[in-house]
């Protein structure tokens, strides 16, 4: 384009160069190619949601993966109320063999109970119904009219126990009640301590009441009851709710950041994992990590510490019905390997977490509410602070070495740099053909080092460091390059010192690049 343009401008000068004798131009052209600045996180590539790039308030980056649903379940999964069915007989002790008075009224009352328990055997004392049923079948065959009224003891609303009352009339014909009613239990509280003296017991009272008129009435007369209760859900629950096993929950976290990394040794000073737990049952928790690996394509390496043993969960007490108390766990340097698990540079972590709800069987009362939850919540924080050894990093990219004519005598790149992070680069730049094959390598062994800027005693940078370099690409390697269709560029990095100091990546350390070239071609002029 730029040989174009000054052709173009001297048109009026060498409009007739058909007249010129043929002969061979060797310009050199020199020219900028590209200025840029790069922070810390334009060297991140991330493909995942769940991972974020952090800073705390000195500026120190910090690589995170949060995962806030990592698990719930709620009190539904754990606790429910069994179906229970109850029958009873209803009748006179002896025959009433009344003459006079001709019209007579009897009454007789019995109490009944059954029990409400499950297989996990709660101790419940009371609960306040979200919804259910309380069937009720009579089949009543007394000689005479009357009405049956059931008192459930266990059963109120707004304080006042819940009656219900069912008349029948007597015309000679058999039998006299014979019905099926349904008692919706939504909103209602069911109380089972029999008046604070025992758990688990539905009680209830029947009351008969008879209009004598004439027949006797035999001990054969009866009035038979089904009780069913069905289907019976929630709100809250009060007593002692037995040991259960939360279900253990997995996951895969993929850590992206670390997939370009080949070898060498990666040091963090604080990395750390916090798991954020929640409980709002009445009664403790316990979780433990059953199983914590990191691997990548070679290695797996197991968390271990003080954390794989079960850590007991605060709970809301009565005073904090509804609230939700969280408990946190920290795993870092201090009680686990987490640094040397870290270290082998995983590419991807797989972690299973148990519990278990009321693991010491407590004795004194507590509550369920049916929006009870255990949630867990997981952090992993990586503070980029710590060493870094021999690292090894490569990436592929496309690249036409076909662009490059024969028109071209050589190509010579120059690069300043400017680094200012606490990083050594040792970079190459490595040709391959279609196949993979290496054709040949960009930059000399005294040129490949990039030098790390210096750092205080806290591993903050004082001082970044300069260099220019240049690169000629001629003759035999320019003719090789042709034929690449991928360049690798490979990195060798060390924190300052060799990799013996620790220092701190800050979001406000750069790296400037500045690239020219200059370009020497034969150029065919004139000619008949």
């Amino acid at each position: 384009m730029v040989i174009a343009s000054v052709f173009y401008g001297c048109n009026g000068a060498f409009s007739d160069l058909d007249k010129i004798g043929q002969f061979t131009w060797n310009p050199s052209l020199a020219f900028p190619i590209a200025k840029a600045t790069f922070g810390f996180e334009d060297f991140i590539t991330n493909n995942d949601t769940l991972v974020f790039i952090e800073k705390d308030e000195e500026g120190l980056i910090i690589l995170t993966y949060e995962n806030n649903d990592l698990f719930s379940q709620n009190a539904a999964s754990y606790l429910e109320l069994p179906d229970e069915t109850h029958t009873e007989s209803f009748s006179f002790d002896s025959p009433l063999l009344i003459q006079l008075p001709i019209n007579l009224q009897i009454s007789k009352t019995k109490f009944f109970s059954f029990m409400v328990e499950g297989e996990e055997r709660d101790e419940i004392d009371s609960v306040l119904l979200k919804s259910g049923e309380l069937e009720l079948k009579m089949l009543a065959n007394f000689p005479a009219s009357g009405e049956v009224k059931f008192r459930f003891l266990s059963l109120s609303q707004n304080g006042q126990l819940v009656e219900i009352t069912y008349p029948w009339q007597y015309s000679g014909t058999q039998p006299v009640l014979d019905q099926i009613d349904i008692l919706d239990l939504s909103d209602l509280k069911m109380d089972l301590t029999d008046g604070g003296t025992t758990v688990n017991t539905f009680n209830f009272e029947v009351e008969i009441t008879l209009n004598y008129e004439g027949q006797p009435v035999l001990p054969t007369n009866s009035l038979e009851i089904e009780v069913k209760l069905l289907d019976a859900t929630f709100k809250a629950i009060y007593g002692k709710i037995s040991e259960r096993t939360i279900d253990p929950v997995s996951d895969t976290l993929k850590l992206d950041f670390f997939e370009n990394l080949i070898s060498g040794s990666f040091f963090l000073d604080e990395p750390a994992i916090s798991i954020n737990i929640g409980n709002s049952f009445g009664l403790p928790v316990s979780v433990n990590i059953s199983s914590f690996e990191a691997s990548n394509e070679t290695s797996t390496l197991d968390l271990t510490g003080d954390i794989t043993q079960p850590q007991l969960i605060n709970f809301p007490t009565l005073e904090q019905l509804g609230d939700t108390i969280r408990t946190i766990i920290t795993i870092d340097n201090t009680n686990s390997n987490l640094p040397e698990l870290i270290s082998m540079l995983p590419t991807q972590i797989i972690y299973t977490f148990a519990g278990t709800i009321n693991p010491q069987g407590i004795a004194d009362n507590s509550f369920v509410l049916n929006e009870s939850i255990v949630d867990v919540d997981l952090k992993i924080e990586l503070p980029l602070k710590g060493r870094l050894s021999d690292l090894e990093a490569s990436t592929l990219f496309e690249f036409d070495g076909g662009e490059f004519t024969n028109d071209i005598d050589f190509v010579l790149f120059q690069i300043y740099t400017n680094n200012g992070f606490p990083l050594s680069l040792d970079i190459q730049a490595v040709f391959l053909d279609a196949a993979g094959t290496e054709l040949e390598i960009l930059i000399d062994e005294d040129n490949r080092i990039l030098e790390a800027a210096d750092v205080d005693a806290e591993g903050n940078v004082t001082l970044s460091k300069e260099k220019t370099i240049q690169v000629k690409v001629e003759g035999d390697k320019l003719q090789r390059i042709q034929n690449a269709t991928t360049i690798r560029i490979e990195a060798v990095i060390n924190t300052t010192g060799g990799g013996t100091t620790s220092v701190k990546i800050l979001d406000s350390y750069q790296l400037e690049v500045k690239l020219g070239a200059q370009i020497d071609f034969e150029l065919n002029v004139g000619g008949s």
